[in-house]
């Protein structure tokens, strides 16, 4: 239900030439060919079981940072849920 959110928060062309998104889901998860995050998705044999409060979820995150670095580009990180929405336009965040 956030993916239009989301899709509207990277749509300018400022938002495409300053991120990285790298997208996590459940290691049994399939994302929809249509879905925004299909292409960010990490792939499977990268994704880690998580659960609140479990070594997993250091784990993943460590996984995400790891994939992100790879673009020297990186400079911020920002570590997301799926139930988290942005609030303010993607320049308003980036200049924060």
């Amino acid at each position: 239900p956030t993916e239009p959110l989301w899709r509207a928060f990277f749509a300018s062309e400022f938002a495409r030439r300053r991120s990285v998104i790298v997208v996590h889901p459940p290691p049994t998860f399939e994302l929809r060919p249509s879905s925004f995050f299909a292409p960010y998705a990490l792939p499977r044999y990268r994704r880690v079981r998580v659960t609140w409060g479990s070594l997993g979820l250091v784990h993943a995150e460590l996984v995400l940072l790891a994939t992100a670095l790879r673009d020297r580009s990186a400079r911020r990180f920002v570590l997301l849920s799926e139930t988290d929405v942005p609030l303010w336009p993607f320049r308003c965040t980036f200049d924060a």
